[in-house]
């Protein structure tokens, strides 16, 4: 979801290489709705959900992966990014959904050597010196385009993307209107009420001393803050094969640690 649509073929032979190399059994795996290389006529596929492989409860979360380095060995990735050629910078994630016709012509372009026609240059070192120019010529008013007027205007969005080392998502982001932070009502202990400041209600889970797993538990059940935790009932948890005794604890003392009882 979300990939370019000229790339999406790539996803197909992928599939096609890996569901190929199977002997005697192939296992496809999808979470909530299959891709559309699954949807393919009745008795092809036999369907089943995963409690019929695997004892769910018996698995451990492990949280979400975190990025590999995009240059290996690099203290700066945004530094060695933007010194990269463009044939290089093709390889990167942040090329990704510019056309082949444009990757093309970044690796005609930005060469590795610099060459100029008259005041302007028409050869670029590396991606950092083709970003500059693009963007002065923005700002000045320059007349002319490099790559074509839709194209410039992808180009540059990459190369601030890289610059900035924004990372490009693989599915769309859809947004949604914040509320407002609006005063959590009071929280009740025992027979007492106490009230906790909002502010630190609001507080992502992330900052919670416990495991990843247990962290990653509680995101499964839709808490992100302290206030989401605080205002779940212990007995609701507990139903939930993922949250032992062991485990309410753990996080019961890590509240503690922020003053805050559960």
């Amino acid at each position: 979801s979300g990939a370019p649509p000229d790339e999406t073929f790539r996803f197909g032979c992928q599939l096609y290489v890996a569901m190929t190399r199977a002997r005697d059994q192939l296992v496809l795996s999808h979470s909530s709705i299959p891709s559309k290389w699954l949807d393919v006529p009745d008795g092809i596929l036999t369907f089943d959900d995963w409690d019929s492989f695997v004892d769910v409860a018996d698995i451990n979360l492990s949280g979400e992966p975190g990025y590999l380095a995009e240059i290996p060995d690099s203290d700066d990735d945004s530094k060695a990014l933007m010194e990269l050629t463009g044939e290089g910078f093709n390889y990167t994630m942040y090329a990704r959904g510019l056309t082949g016709e444009i990757q093309d012509k970044l690796e005609e372009l930005v060469t590795g050597r610099s060459h100029r026609r008259g005041k302007f240059r028409v050869q670029w070192e590396n991606v950092g010196v083709l970003y500059n120019d693009m963007r002065y010529a923005r700002e000045e008013g320059r007349m002319g385009h490099i790559f074509g007027p839709s194209a410039d205007k992808a180009v540059l969005g990459a190369l601030e993307r890289a610059h900035s080392g924004d990372r490009p998502i693989a599915r769309h982001e859809v947004k949604k209107k914040r509320a407002k932070l609006k005063p959590l009502p009071e929280i009740k202990v025992a027979t007492n009420k106490v009230y906790y400041d909002p502010g630190k209600l609001a507080t992502p889970i992330k900052n919670l001393n416990v495991t990843s797993e247990t962290k990653s538990a509680l995101r499964a059940q839709g808490l992100r803050t302290f206030g989401d935790v605080l205002k779940t009932p212990v007995l609701k948890l507990r139903r939930s094969p993922f949250f032992g005794a062991g485990r309410i604890d753990e996080i019961r003392a890590a509240l503690k640690e922020h003053d805050f009882e559960w």
